[in-house]
């Protein structure tokens, strides 16, 4: 017997969070995890700390007075001195890969650096990695480069000063391309934009975790010196679990892409329970679920196919290579 399922999947809010948060009301710590659909901050920073006037990682809540987002607001400090390479970063995994179509967007307000700064030595980042801990995108400051300017994968210069507050909102085109829209915090016409750009990294690995660092940059009591970033948010159109090569159906081919980049027992039921399952036209996720002696009927005739063909591969080599 064959049973049809079917629900929305229009624009939904996949992931959010912002400092706001009741998990942030004690202050920022590593562990805490507000919102949905993300796993728990995890702090680094390296460097002795002298000259800290906040936290490396701390929740602004005056706002100071270069913080454009206002309060409250996550935010990034480190000391200052010359050549110590002092890093505050922070990271976090995804519930679920960034599916295609779907938009990771955050407000970001950048660091101001100091021209005087030994060369390449202090700035931003705001990066995407992939499952096997690629970098696939990034989005930077760093003193020297594009004279400051924030920075995009692919080495595009937004020609957004490294201070500036803008929000992003990048948007998963296929497996390794993606949009890029810099907008200004309160509206209006787009300050950077990039179409079908590359992604960096592994291709064809999802993007599941963020890292944001400031490194360099100093430590201020106006917060000019500071990095500030608020209300994450992944929205889009639901992503269907088990279709871990993203192309909106359920298959055999997901039972390979799950052994090269998940692995995990929860991953396998996943694709398991919801084999069949895909996105039609309509914008409707259509789960099909075979009688139980079906899928297992299916994978078992699929693996053989594989190993067949890996046996002809290795007595009488590649067609390639005949």
């Amino acid at each position: 017997m064959v049973v049809s399922l079917s629900n929305s999947a229009a624009a939904a809010i996949i992931a959010s969070d912002n400092a706001s948060n009741s998990a942030y009301a004690d202050g920022w710590q590593a562990g805490d995890n507000g919102g949905t659909g993300f796993g728990p901050w995890s702090f680094d920073f390296s460097g002795s700390g002298s000259g800290l006037l906040h936290d490396p990682q701390f929740i602004d809540n005056a706002p100071l007075v270069e913080n454009s987002l206002g309060a409250p607001a996550f935010a990034l400090t480190t000391g200052a001195e010359p050549l110590a390479f002092e890093t505050s970063e922070v990271r976090r995994t995804f519930n679920l890969p960034i599916a295609i179509g779907q938009t990771f967007s955050a407000d970001v307000d950048g660091s101001a650096l100091d021209p005087l700064a030994p060369p390449f030595t202090i700035g931003n980042t705001f990066d995407f990695f992939g499952a096997n801990g690629s970098e696939r995108f990034s989005l930077l400051t760093n003193n020297e480069f594009h004279s400051g300017n924030w920075t995009a994968t692919g080495d595009a210069d937004t020609g957004i000063l490294a201070g500036s507050s803008f929000r992003i909102e990048f948007t998963l085109a296929t497996v390794n391309t993606y949009n890029l829209v810099l907008s200004p915090i309160a509206g209006g016409p787009p300050l950077f934009t990039q179409t079908g750009a590359t992604l960096a990294g592994t291709p064809g690995v999802g993007i599941n975790r963020i890292r944001i660092s400031a490194y360099g940059t100093g430590s201020s009591i106006d917060g000019s010196k500071e990095m500030f970033f608020d209300n994450l948010t992944i929205s889009g159109p639901e992503s269907l679990l088990g279709d871990y090569n993203n192309d909106d159906v359920v298959d055999a081919a997901d039972y390979v892409a799950w052994r090269k980049t998940n692995g995990t027992p929860a991953g396998y039921n996943a694709w398991r329970s919801n084999f069949g399952a895909t996105i039609n036209a309509a914008g409707d996720s259509v789960t099909t679920v075979p009688e139980s002696t079906t899928w297992p009927t299916l994978l078992v005739a699929f693996v053989s196919t594989i190993n067949l063909r890996n046996r002809r591969v290795m007595y009488f080599g590649s067609d390639a290579a005949r």
